[in-house]
């Protein structure tokens, strides 16, 4: 009988040391890395703001100044060094657009084109480098 009532014990014992109060309780949260900023900056050569495109296709060309655009993704972040991403009305089309991207099957209308420079890693620099234009498709 003392056994089983040692085992009942230690079972208790083990119940509440493993269970109970707040998990988190003394934890530290994580620490956010915060984002680099760049020296970089972007434009948009073409479309030129409020341009008439004719068609479905469109070339798009931005310029970089202060930094390099890279062909692949890498974890050495450096505010000199990162990719062009491309959204066209708020929905992304390419992540590695490097300075000139061909747009296509693009519909009639307004379209807002907004062009940034994000590091190497594809995360935004603090504070982002972006810009935008508009432009129609007729």
């Amino acid at each position: 009988m003392k056994i089983t009532s040692m085992i009942a014990s230690l079972s208790l014992l083990a119940l509440a040391a493993c269970g109970g109060g707040d998990a988190g309780a003394g934890a530290k949260s994580p620490t956010p890395n915060p984002r680099p900023s760049s020296t970089a900056t972007i434009s948009i050569l073409q479309p030129a703001p409020g341009q008439v495109v004719e068609g479905t296709t469109l070339m798009v060309k931005v310029k970089i100044d202060g930094a390099t655009v890279l062909e692949q993704a890498s974890r050495d972040v450096r505010p000199d060094t990162g990719h062009v991403h491309l959204a066209l009305d708020g929905e992304t089309v390419t992540l590695l657009a490097g300075l000139e991207f061909e747009l296509k099957d693009l519909k009639p209308g307004q379209h807002l084109l907004e062009a940034s420079f994000a590091a190497a890693d594809h995360g935004p620099f603090n504070p982002p480098v972006v810009t935008t234009t508009t432009f129609t498709v007729t």
